[in-house]
């Protein structure tokens, strides 16, 4: 009955989580010794309240929370005994007043768990119930007393699935908000929060497997002087739809990202400098309504044991993307090789490269 693996992780949150369920439980254990006699059978109860505190405990430190989830039955079975046991102690069967007490793991199994897993938890505690009226006596005719489970039942996998479609509905809306926090909303690109977190990776994998990673950065040609001829709407088209056909032309493991205005950023794993130039030179072909893109691009190649200054990296990509600019646009600069021997760029004049040629 614990949390999946990325939450309740801590005592403390799992505490949080599973301190009213504990009170619940704790509250219904108290109220049998609130008669002056007690309970009619003492050690069934005592039994019972130490199934709770067991249960209780092992979720509390963490035992449920690297197993499969059919396994997170077990407490929930041990929970029925307990309630089973409480209602024989108390010599009034199920009509004890603790079968409220049942609803507590469909809850938790809703809030926590899949269909299969919580589909199992009601017939669990549905079992209790009939266990109750077959075994234990009561003062209360038979019929009422299936009456009244068969309603318990009703409404158990009720609030269950409601529980769970509301948890799933919400895990979709937040799933979904992350995605979109991570995309550009003009293009669907990747953004740059998405670049800053895939970056780090790419040059760390780069390194160490031995491979080269290429870095482009693109802007669009004259992106102003086309915005205020055709209007901002036909600009947003085009950054729109550049992004769509080099996307589609672009290989499984590369990642364009929006970075900012008419600039994309390119990173391509695995990439040397003929294959950066095959690749820029199909995106410049494919770029619509007749323009053109000036390219900076950098290709590295990490050394294990070395800082990889990945701002650095940025910085010379940017530079020959200026290059190119200044050597007539519409081409890809590339940035000269840093020495092999340490891990230090040096930026020196790019070397401008048109496609075309």
């Amino acid at each position: 009955m614990d949390a999946p693996d990325d939450e309740l992780q801590t005592a403390g949150d799992r505490w949080q989580q599973l301190a009213p369920f504990i009170l619940a439980y704790g509250l219904g254990f108290a109220l049998a010794w609130l008669p002056s006699q007690g309970p009619e059978h003492v050690l069934p109860m005592i039994g019972a309240g130490v199934i709770i505190v067991v249960v209780a405990a092992s979720i509390l430190l963490g035992g449920w929370t690297e197993v499969s989830e059919l396994y997170t039955l077990i407490p929930v079975v041990g929970l029925c005994l307990a309630i089973d046991l409480m209602r024989y102690a108390s010599g009034n069967g199920s009509t004890a007043g603790y079968g409220s007490l049942l609803l507590l793991p469909v809850v938790w199994q809703a809030l926590r768990r899949g269909q299969l897993v919580l589909n199992l938890t009601i017939v669990a505690v549905s079992v209790t119930n009939v266990i109750a009226v077959v075994f234990l006596s009561s003062p209360v005719p038979a019929a009422a007393q299936w009456r009244s489970i068969i309603l318990f039942t009703i409404v158990a996998a009720t609030i269950g699935q409601t529980i769970q479609r509301l948890v799933r509905s919400r895990t979709e809306l937040l799933q979904e908000i992350s995605r979109l926090a991570r995309l550009d909303p003009l293009t669907g690109l990747a953004n740059r929060r998405t670049w800053d977190e895939r970056f780090p990776e790419e040059a760390e994998r780069a390194t160490r497997r031995g491979l080269p990673m290429a870095v482009a950065l693109i802007d669009l040609d004259h992106f102003k002087a086309f915005n205020d001829q055709h209007g901002h709407q036909a600009g947003d088209r085009l950054l729109t739809s550049a992004a769509a056909v080099w996307s589609a032309d672009l290989r499984t493991g590369d990642l364009l990202a929006r970075w900012g205005g008419e600039e994309f950023a390119l990173l391509m794993p695995a990439t040397d400098e003929d294959e950066a130039a095959a690749i820029l030179e199909r995106l410049q072909g494919l770029t619509p309504e007749g323009q053109s893109f000036s390219a900076g691009v950098t290709v590295e190649r990490f050394r294990p044991g070395f800082d990889r200054d990945l701002d650095a990296v940025l910085h010379s990509a940017d530079q020959a993307m200026y290059a190119a600019k200044e050597g007539g646009r519409a081409r890809t600069s590339f940035a000269p090789p840093r020495p092999v021997a340490d891990d230090v760029i040096v930026l020196t004049d790019p070397v401008a490269v048109d496609p075309r040629t």
